[in-house]
C-alpha cells in the first residue's frame, strides 16, 4: 500500500475534524468555523485537481493528439503548451487565493498571537511564490517571447499552412511532411521534458505547502496539529 502523502494528510484533515455533510454541502454549517472549513476544503480540492492535471502534461505532450486531419499535430502541440501555461497560472492564483483568504479570516479566530499567524502565512506565500517562479516566468514576462524561443513549432505550423497550397506551388509534399514531423516531434519532446522537470518542483511545492497550511489551520481551530509533519 503506497505511503500517504503530505497533501493527502491535508485533505483528510477536514473530514476527520468537521462534519462530512457540511463539507459536502448536504447540511448547513452550525458555526462560522464550519462554514470556513467547507470553504477551505473545497479550495484544497480545487488545488489538488489542478495539480493532478499539471502532473499529466508530460503524457499530454507525448500522446494526447487528435486522429482528425482537421487539426495538425503541430497545432495540438501548441494548444497543449498554452493550456499548460494557463494551468500553471491557475495553480498560482489558487494558492495565493487560499493564503490570502486565511489572512483575511484570522481576525475572526480567537488567537492569542495573530501576528505570528500572519508572519507564518507571509513566509508560506513567499516560499510558494519562489517555488513557482521558474514555472510561471514564461507567463508573467512576455509570453510571446517564450513561444518564439521554440521556433520549431512556429515553423511547423507555418509549413502546415504552406502544405495546403503545395500542389498549386509545385512543392514536394513528402519533403514538407518530413520537415513538419521532424519539427513537431522535437517540440513535443522538449515540452514534455520541461513539464516532467517542473513536476518535480510541483511535488516539492505540495510537500512544503500542505503541512504548513494544515498545521496553521488546525491550530487556529483548536485541533491536534501533530499529524502535520514539517521537515
Amino acid at each position: 500500500m503506497p505511503e500517504i502523502t503530505k497533501f493527502q494528510i491535508l485533505t483528510n484533515y477536514f473530514p476527520n475534524n468537521f462534519p462530512l455533510d457540511v463539507l459536502l454541502g448536504n447540511m448547513k454549517p452550525k458555526s462560522w468555523q464550519e462554514k470556513r472549513a467547507k470553504f477551505y476544503f473545497e479550495k484544497i480540492l480545487e488545488l489538488d485537481s489542478v495539480l493532478r492535471k499539471i502532473g499529466r502534461y508530460p503524457l499530454y505532450f507525448l500522446e494526447f493528439y487528435p486522429t482528425s486531419e482537421a487539426i495538425s499535430k503541430s497545432e495540438a502541440v501548441e494548444y497543449h503548451w498554452y493550456s499548460y501555461m494557463q494551468d500553471i497560472y491557475i495553480l498560482k492564483e489558487r494558492i495565493m487565493g487560499i493564503i490570502g483568504s486565511l489572512k483575511n479570516d484570522l481576525s475572526r479566530y480567537n488567537l492569542a498571537n495573530p501576528n505570528d499567524a500572519n508572519r507564518l502565512l507571509d513566509h508560506l506565500k513567499n516560499n510558494v511564490m519562489s517555488g513557482l517562479k521558474e514555472a510561471t516566468k514564461f507567463r508573467d514576462k512576455h509570453t510571446h517571447e517564450r513561444t518564439a524561443r521554440n521556433f520549431d513549432i512556429t515553423r511547423a505550423n507555418a509549413l502546415s499552412l504552406i502544405k495546403k497550397n503545395a500542389q498549386e506551388l509545385s512543392l514536394d509534399i513528402k519533403k514538407l511532411d518530413g520537415k513538419i514531423e521532424e519539427l513537431t516531434e522535437k517540440s513535443k519532446i522538449e515540452y514534455a521534458d520541461m513539464a516532467y522537470r517542473n513536476n518535480g518542483e510541483m511535488e516539492k511545492l505540495k510537500d512544503f505547502f500542505a503541512p504548513r497550511f494544515g498545521h496553521l489551520f488546525a491550530s487556529i481551530n483548536g485541533h491536534d496539529h501533530s499529524v502535520f509533519k514539517i521537515d
